[in-house]
C-alpha cells in the first residue's frame, strides 16, 4: 500500500511546489497561468499579436479617420445635452475618445501602457467573466485610469490587498474591478455577496492550482485546428457551462445565479441528472474558435460545435447541392441556405425515436420528452415528399434603387434555386400557373430573356435551367454571371446557410439608406431621442457623418463571405474577410 502511495505523494509535492513557484506579479508570467484548467469558457491568444500586423488593421481598417467622426458624432449629442446627468456623459465619452485614440495610431507603440505586442485572456472564474490584458508600461495605465476618473468627477474606490490596489465600483449587487497587477490589467465581475471571499482568486492573485497553461487544451486546439496563435484561440467547455448553470458548486457561481433571486440556487443535482445532463453534453462536448490566417488583408476566422461521431454522420447526411459557390464576390450582398428535406426528416425522426426509446427521467429535462414526441408528430411524410425536389435557395443582389419612400424601384440581382429535378419542379410550377408556358427553359437552352408581359416591374429579366438549379435574374447582367451564380458543383462542401456583403453594400446603399434614416428620425416631432433636439445644421451634420462612416466602410472593406456547414467534426462557422 505504501509503495503504491509513493507516486501520488511525489505528484502531489510537485504540483505543490509549482504552484508555490508562481507569484501573482511575475511579470511575463503567460495569462493562460492565471486561467483555471476547468473554466467553462476562455479566449486567449498564445502568441502576441504582432506589433507589424497591428498597425496593419489599423491603417486598413482607417482607425484615425473613425475616431474623427466619433468625435464630430459625440459633439453634436453633447450639444443638446439638456440635464446634468447627459451632459456628464458626454465629458465622459470624450474624456474616453481622447484617451483611446492613441489605440487607432499605427506609430503609437505602447498606447494607453499596453504591450506592444498584444496579450489578451478572456475566461471564466466558474461563470464569473474576467479579463487580462499584458502591460509594458502599468504606471502609464494607471495614469489613464486616474484621468478618466477626474473626468467624470468620482473615483472608484480602492482596497490594498497583497500589495496591490484593487479598484472597485459597486453596481447593485455585483462589483466591477479593475485592477493593474504585475504587467497585467485585470477586470472581473464579482457578486457583491460573495466579493471579499472569493475576489483573490478571481482576480488570480491566488493562482490556481491547476491552469490552462499546464493543461496545454489550447495548444492541443490549435494544432489540431490550423488555428493561427497569435490570433486567439477559444473554447467553451459544454458540459462545465452546463454543469455551472444547473449544479453550481463555486459560491461565485451560486451567487451569480441569485441575483434578483430570493435563494440561491444549490447543487442538487442527483445522479440520475447529472448522467442526463453529461449526456446531453457529450453530444457536442465544445465550441472551438480562432483563426486559420491573419495577415494585413485576409482573415480567415473558424468555429466549430464538435459533435459526437454519430451525431456528426447523422446532421453531415442532411447538406445538399447549392447554388453560389461560384459566384463572384463583388455584388452587394449575398445570402443561401438550404437541405436535403427528406435526410432532414429522417435525422429529426431518429434523434425523436432515440428519445421515446429512452426517455429522460431527470425532472429537469422530461420536457425534451413530449418536445421530441410533438416534433416526430409534425413531421409529415408528404409534406416532405412534396419538398424533395427543392433543396435551396440563393439570392445574389448587386443593386437596388429606393424611392423617397425607400420603396425598391429598380435593381439587379439573381436568385438561384437548387433542387435534383428543377424540370419536374418547373413543370409542376407551369401547372400551377399557365402563363409561364410562354418561357422556353430547359438544361439545354442556356439563358433565356423572360418576356416582358411575365415579369410585374419594367426591368429586363432572364432565366435558367441547369442540371441542378432554376435561376432568375434582373437587371442588366451578362448571361456569364448568371451562369456562374446558378452553377452547382455536387462535389463540393454544401453549406447549410452562407451569407455575405462587399464593402460597396456599406457605400452605395447602406450610407444612403442611413443618412435618410438619421434625417427623417430626427424630423420627427414626437421622436424623444437625442437628434429630435438638433437643429436643421446638426441634424444634417450628423446624418453626414453617419454616410461617411459607410464611405470608409466601402473603401476599407473587400467583402466578408460567412458559411455554415455540417461536417464529420461537427458544425463548423467559416467566414473570410479580405480588405482592400
Amino acid at each position: 500500500m505504501r509503495i503504491r502511495l509513493l507516486p501520488a505523494a511525489a505528484a502531489a509535492s510537485a504540483l505543490l511546489l509549482s504552484a508555490c513557484g508562481k507569484d501573482a506579479g511575475d511579470a511575463g508570467q503567460s495569462l493562460l497561468a492565471y486561467v483555471p484548467a476547468d473554466t467553462p469558457y476562455v479566449v486567449a491568444n498564445l502568441e502576441p499579436f504582432d506589433a507589424e500586423l497591428r498597425k496593419a488593421w489599423i491603417k486598413a481598417s482607417g482607425g484615425k479617420q473613425l475616431f474623427a467622426l466619433y468625435r464630430s458624432m459625440l459633439g453634436n449629442f453633447a450639444a443638446v445635452a439638456d440635464d446634468e446627468d447627459e451632459r456628464k456623459a458626454m465629458k465622459f465619452l470624450g474624456a474616453v475618445l481622447d484617451e483611446f485614440e492613441p489605440m487607432v495610431d499605427p506609430e503609437q507603440r505602447t498606447p494607453l501602457g499596453m504591450a506592444e505586442e498584444a496579450e489578451v485572456a478572456l475566461y471564466g472564474y466558474g461563470l464569473l467573466p474576467v479579463m487580462r490584458l499584458r502591460l509594458a508600461d502599468p504606471a502609464a495605465f494607471e495614469q489613464v485610469i486616474a484621468r478618466l476618473e477626474q473626468s467624470l468627477g468620482s473615483a472608484m474606490t480602492s482596497d490594498e490587498v497583497g500589495g496591490y490596489k484593487l479598484r472597485r465600483q459597486v453596481i447593485d449587487e455585483v462589483v466591477i474591478y479593475l485592477a493593474v497587477i504585475g504587467d497585467q490589467a485585470v477586470f472581473a465581475l464579482i457578486p457583491s455577496a460573495e466579493d471579499q471571499a472569493i475576489r483573490e482568486q478571481v482576480l488570480g492573485l491566488q493562482m490556481p492550482e491547476q491552469s490552462m497553461a499546464d493543461s496545454g487544451k489550447l495548444e492541443q486546439l490549435a494544432t489540431q485546428y490550423g488555428l493561427q496563435r497569435n490570433a486567439g484561440v477559444g473554447l467553451v467547455d459544454t458540459a462545465a457551462l452546463i454543469g455551472a448553470l444547473l449544479n453550481p458548486t463555486r459560491p461565485g457561481d451560486r451567487a451569480l445565479l441569485s441575483l434578483g433571486e430570493k435563494d440561491a440556487p444549490t447543487a442538487d443535482l442527483d445522479a440520475t441528472c447529472q448522467a442526463e445532463v453529461n449526456e446531453i453534453s457529450a453530444l457536442v462536448p465544445r465550441l472551438v474558435m480562432g483563426a486559420k490566417h491573419m495577415d494585413a488583408e485576409r482573415m480567415d476566422a473558424f468555429s466549430i460545435f464538435e459533435m459526437a461521431p454519430e451525431a456528426a454522420q447523422r446532421w453531415a447526411a442532411v447538406s445538399a447541392p447549392q447554388p453560389g459557390a461560384k459566384a463572384p464576390k463583388d455584388g452587394w450582398v449575398w445570402f443561401g441556405f438550404g437541405i436535403d428535406p427528406v435526410k432532414t426528416g429522417t435525422a429529426l425522426r431518429g434523434l425523436a425515436d432515440l428519445v421515446a426509446a429512452d426517455p429522460f427521467q431527470c425532472e429537469h429535462l422530461t420536457d425534451l420528452n413530449d418536445a421530441m414526441a410533438q416534433m416526430k408528430e409534425g413531421l409529415n411524410p408528404m409534406a416532405i415528399g412534396m419538398a424533395a425536389n427543392f433543396t435551396g435557395v440563393f439570392v445574389n443582389l448587386d443593386k437596388i434603387v429606393l424611392d423617397d419612400q425607400q420603396n425598391p424601384i429598380s435593381g439587379e440581382g439573381v436568385v438561384a434555386i437548387s433542387s435534383p429535378a428543377p424540370a419536374a419542379l418547373w413543370a409542376l410550377a407551369k401547372g400551377q400557373l399557365e402563363m409561364l408556358e410562354s418561357l422556353d427553359i430547359g438544361v439545354d437552352k442556356g439563358v433565356v430573356a423572360v418576356p416582358t408581359d411575365l415579369f410585374p416591374m419594367p426591368l429586363p429579366a432572364k432565366a435558367l435551367m441547369t442540371e441542378r438549379s432554376l435561376a432568375l435574374a434582373v437587371g442588366d447582367i451578362d448571361d456569364a454571371r448568371v451562369e456562374a451564380i446558378a452553377a452547382v458543383d455536387p462535389q463540393a462542401e454544401q453549406p447549410i446557410f452562407r451569407y455575405g456583403l462587399t464593402g460597396r453594400f456599406y457605400s452605395e446603399f447602406y450610407g444612403d439608406l442611413m443618412e435618410r434614416a438619421m434625417l427623417e428620425a430626427a424630423l420627427d416631432d414626437d421622436d424623444g431621442e437625442a437628434m429630435a433636439k438638433m437643429n436643421q445644421t446638426q441634424r444634417e451634420q450628423f446624418a453626414k457623418d453617419m454616410r461617411e462612416l459607410m464611405r470608409i466602410a466601402g473603401e476599407t472593406i473587400d467583402y466578408m463571405d460567412t458559411q455554415i456547414l455540417f461536417t464529420e467534426g461537427g458544425l463548423e462557422m467559416r467566414q473570410q474577410t479580405r480588405m482592400k
